[in-house]
Order: C-alpha cells, then sequence, then structure tokens
C-alpha cells in the first residue's frame, strides 16, 4: 500500500498493522490481506505458515474479544492453490470457490446456520466484490454478477480492468476497496479515475454509505483491508 493511502488512514484515526508477507506467492500478490487471513468479525482464519506472525501481531486483540485459528493448508504459487482464504463475506452471504478454500474456514462458515453460501467458480472472489452491505455488491465479472443475481443479491456490474495490480494486466474492485465502517467504503485511489466512479460512487449513497477516494490517481488493488475495533 503507498504511502498517500496509509497517510490518509491514519489522518482518519485507524491504526496500521502489515499484513503477512506470503514470499511464496507471485511478487505483486504476496502482501495481500485477503489472499493470507479471513475474518468475519469474529473469528479470524489464517494460512498455515502465517499462523505465527498474526497470532503476535494480534495478540493484544485475540486474547479476549477475537478468536484466531489456523489453517491447516500451505498456499501455493499457482492459482487455485493461492485463493484457500479468498472468500467474500458480506455478513448474509459467503461467496468462494468451495473446493479451494480452507477446511478450517469451510467448518467456520458451516457453523452458521443463517448464512447463504454460494460456491463460484472465481476463485479470486473476495479480489472481484467490493462489499457494499449485506445484498449489495459491486464487480467487474459477469459469471459472478450473473450468479449473485440469480441467488437474490443486488449486483452493479461495472466495467472489468481500469485498476492497477503490479505485476498483472489488471486488478480487481474487491482488492481495490475496503469497508471502513461507518458507513464508509474506502478506495485505494481516486474513484473518479475509473469509468464507472459515477456509478459506483451512486450505487454506495444509494444503500446508505459514503464513497471515500483514500488517494490519487488510478485505483490500486492491494488486497482490500480488515477493519476491526
Amino acid at each position: 500500500m503507498d504511502n498517500e493511502i496509509r497517510n490518509s488512514l491514519l489522518a482518519m484515526g485507524f491504526e496500521l498493522y502489515d499484513s503477512y508477507d506470503q514470499s511464496l506467492l507471485y511478487e505483486g500478490l504476496r502482501g495481500h490481506v485477503d489472499l493470507s487471513i479471513f475474518f468475519d468479525g469474529q473469528t479470524f482464519v489464517c494460512s498455515k505458515e502465517s499462523y505465527d506472525y498474526y497470532r503476535q501481531l494480534l495478540s493484544d486483540h485475540i486474547s479476549g474479544k477475537y478468536r484466531l485459528v489456523q489453517g491447516v493448508k500451505n498456499l501455493e504459487k499457482k492459482y487455485p492453490g493461492d485463493v484457500a482464504l479468498n472468500l467474500a463475506y458480506t455478513g448474509s452471504y459467503a461467496i468462494g470457490r468451495l473446493d479451494s478454500l480452507e477446511p478450517r474456514l469451510i467448518e467456520l462458515i458451516g457453523r452458521r446456520g443463517d448464512l447463504k453460501i454460494i460456491s463460484v467458480n472465481q476463485g479470486y472472489a473476495n479480489c472481484s466484490i467490493c462489499q457494499v452491505t449485506d445484498g449489495a455488491v459491486i464487480t467487474g465479472d459477469p459469471g459472478l454478477s450473473k450468479t449473485l443475481r440469480g441467488r437474490g443479491l443486488e449486483v452493479l456490474e461495472i466495467s472489468p480492468g481500469h485498476i492497477g495490480l503490479d505485476g498483472m494486466d489488471y486488478g480487481f474492485i474487491g482488492g481495490a476497496s475496503c469497508d471502513l465502517g461507518q458507513e464508509r467504503v474506502g478506495f485505494f485511489g481516486d474513484l473518479a479515475s475509473h469509468p464507472d466512479g459515477e456509478s459506483i460512487r451512486s450505487f454506495i449513497e444509494d444503500h446508505g454509505k459514503e464513497a471515500i477516494s483514500l488517494g490519487s490517481g488510478r485505483l490500486r488493488d492491494y488486497g482490500s483491508g480488515i477493519v476491526f475495533w
């Protein structure tokens, strides 16, 4: 994450923690938090190799309020071996490529009887989905859009691309955004740089939230972010 965006988050009062460096992944993905750890608001599930790092990093938080679960799978460089924790979670829906997910994560969501679980072909589900509300999302993936609409979600489908990701042709809207809490959705860069920026902003505002550009220039995919209090 670049310094401009980090400084914006610090100015908003956030304390920042660096995600685990998954050195075995491609250079542009190795620091993406949505590949190394998942959070549902109560429980963190992390990759097997990142457990010691996150246990130390989050020690002040997991001792009481939250729980940290170590996965049993090591991430792999080649897709879909890198998507074990890339599950999109809205609160009401869990969306991911189920046959590639971490078993401990499958166990966690399976215990939620009220959670609607949607299996999709797109392994980078969390990367591809900007979560606005429990039942409203934004994606540039036509296949995801069709599947999610069919399962009752409200979907804004945007143009794919127009988002930077180091070493890749382009990044994804989920990885370029983050739920900041307090009815705010943050974007890593200037939302106006995206050709569908105004539609994205309007969709978010129509759902009672504020869209915040955290930087200038093109949107960048940094693997989203996890906010906890």
